[in-house]
């Protein structure tokens, strides 16, 4: 891991729409206080019973989210995509961790250990309140899962839920390629949708121009157009 990919994995952060509204003065002590952790697919940052061990942002990838909050046999919820931060919960309640998480996608991640967020939060007078601006960033992008899940037109749905997996669910990110570390099965499930019902909607919206499918993965060519048929069409 070069000083490079670090430099440019902090700007992400550090600019990123999601801590955006908190003082400037504070984002930069956060990524100063932060060690820098990379991951590959498939390799697991935090388990569900693990003690909160602090708060971690993306600086580069994804990382899938299983919770523990609902059935055994269900798939991952949500994807945590570039300039997010995750783990935020147990830093307020002090209670192990109710999500596994890993990566679906090369990632190189910030993690703030407790220790600093405890101190962060003294030394800022308002540190504490910054952090709480990061929960409930989290609790929007939960009540956004519900809303979609709530489409009951299926074509919307499963395009509103492929957006979200990209990070683009309401603005298109810079970055390229924009794309949903999934595939057409996990899609599905997380969409609640049938296999067969996913891949007609995938079919058509690529035969549209608007995405790529690939080995696990769907590549979001034209992300304004897809939320239009979401939420104007």
């Amino acid at each position: 891991m070069t000083s490079n990919v670090i430099s440019a994995g902090r700007a992400q952060l550090l600019e990123h729409r999601a801590i955006a509204v908190l003082p400037r003065e504070f984002r930069i002590a956060m990524l100063d206080a932060c060690r820098w952790v990379h991951v590959m697919p498939g390799d697991v940052v935090t388990r569900v019973g693990d003690p909160g061990d602090g708060i971690y942002g993306v600086a580069t990838g994804a990382i899938g989210m299983l919770t523990a909050l609902g059935i055994p046999d269900l798939t991952i919820g949500h994807i945590f995509c570039p300039g997010e931060w995750f783990g935020i919960d147990p830093i307020f309640t002090r209670l192990p961790r109710n999500a596994t998480m890993s990566a679906r996608l090369p990632s190189l991640l910030a993690h703030l250990p407790m220790a600093a967020v405890e101190r962060l939060g003294s030394e800022h007078p308002e540190g504490w309140r910054h952090f709480g601006v990061l929960a409930i960033r989290g609790a929007q992008a939960a009540t956004n899962l519900a809303a979609d899940l709530m489409i009951p037109d299926s074509r919307r749905r499963c395009l509103a839920t492929l957006l979200r997996l990209a990070g683009a669910r309401f603005a298109t990110p810079e970055r390229r390629p924009l794309l949903a570390p999934v595939n057409q099965l996990e899609l599905g499930a997380i969409a609640n949708l049938s296999r067969n019902s996913v891949n007609a909607i995938l079919r058509r919206a690529a035969q549209d121009g608007l995405i790529d499918i690939g080995y696990g993965t769907i590549t979001l060519r034209d992300a304004d157009a897809l939320r239009w048929i979401v939420d104007e069409a």
